[in-house]
């Protein structure tokens, strides 16, 4: 940005704006830095680029970064520990590969993405969508898994994104994804209105605990324990 230096802050654009504030953050060398949504205003390339800069300077200068971003993909990409929060409560702590593997909540499954939530007789689970097994419906009595017909057929490249809706269940639950390779749904493609029958491996099914909960207001103004996971918090920046 050299050739910008002539240039006052309001006629920069929002992305230039935003690498000046973090180049002067980083000068004062600090022992934590907050980056509050630091790469929302740039453009996509240009946002991966930065993400592999902070991550140079991230580990080049020792500090400890406290990244807060609305992006899955931000957050799995340059997080070591990932806190996943939910109306100031802290929902799940722990690596991203934890994290996006093993959701604690609904809540986390649903927001990290990629998963499909199952309501089962035992209780909720989460099925990655890339694990979630499709097949043509036959018709046949006693055919294994459950009824869903197809929604949305989404090319994107690599792979196909299948939006499905499963029968007999409420609308605001029914709404699943499966997601093919190109070589998948090469040898075998779907159409919307197809019938197929979802299923998935009893190993890559991840039981859903029930989130997290406020702590009731307690009489007398005594502060409610710390809990565990703030402690891991505070513990990053010691």
């Amino acid at each position: 940005m050299g050739h910008l230096a002539g240039r006052k802050p309001g006629e920069l654009s929002g992305g230039q704006q935003q690498r000046v504030a973090l180049a002067r953050a980083l000068i004062t060398e600090p022992r934590v830095l907050l980056l509050d949504e630091p790469l929302s205003a740039l453009d996509p390339f240009l946002r991966i680029q930065m993400r592999a800069e902070l991550r140079r300077w991230q580990k080049e200068l020792g500090l400890t970064f406290i990244h807060v971003t609305h992006s899955q993909e931000e957050a799995m990409a340059l997080a070591d520990t990932m806190v996943v929060m939910n109306n100031g409560l802290i929902e799940q702590v722990g690596s991203p590969h934890e994290v996006y593997n093993h959701p604690a909540s609904e809540f986390v499954a649903r927001f990290m993405g990629g998963h499909n939530v199952f309501a089962l007789d035992d209780g909720k689970v989460a099925v990655r969508n890339d694990h979630t097994r499709i097949a043509p419906a036959t018709g046949a009595a006693g055919e294994p898994g459950l009824p869903a017909h197809v929604t949305d057929v989404e090319y994107q490249g690599t792979y196909v994104l299948l939006g499905l809706r499963l029968t007999s269940v409420p609308p605001e639950q029914s709404g699943i994804s499966v997601l093919l390779s190109e070589q998948e749904f090469a040898g075998r493609s779907y159409e919307v209105g197809d019938s197929v029958r979802v299923s998935w491996a009893e190993s890559d099914a991840r039981t859903l605990g029930p989130g997290a909960t406020r702590p009731e207001a307690r009489s007398g103004g005594t502060s409610p324990p710390r809990r565990a996971p703030l402690a891991a918090l505070a513990a990053m920046a010691a």
